[in-house]
């Protein structure tokens, strides 16, 4: 017997993130958008928060964790993605 996982590829997070690079404002408003956006805009992929915040976020789309907990991942792996590229600094 085949189980059915359900997903909720439309799931969005109470407080969307919004990026500011090269004077735009990308707006990512859910753990589909934050997959994709990884995925396209990512040079370090290799990262751990990377691979945390695929899985996590993958996990809110399964409706296997909170949508907000996802949003905290991806925050963390763009921080850690902008550290690897030298362009973010305290």
């Amino acid at each position: 017997m085949t189980d059915i996982i359900p997903v909720s590829f439309g799931a969005r997070w109470q407080i969307p993130v919004c990026l500011i690079q090269q004077n735009r404002v990308r707006t990512i408003s859910g753990p589909a958008e934050a997959i994709r956006y990884m995925r396209t805009y990512f040079d370090e992929q290799s990262l751990p928060a990377y691979s945390r915040a695929l899985d996590v976020c993958f996990a809110a789309l399964r409706c296997e964790t909170e949508l907000d907990i996802a949003r905290t991942f991806f925050l963390a792996a763009y921080e850690e993605e902008l550290e690897a590229r030298g362009a973010f600094s305290c």
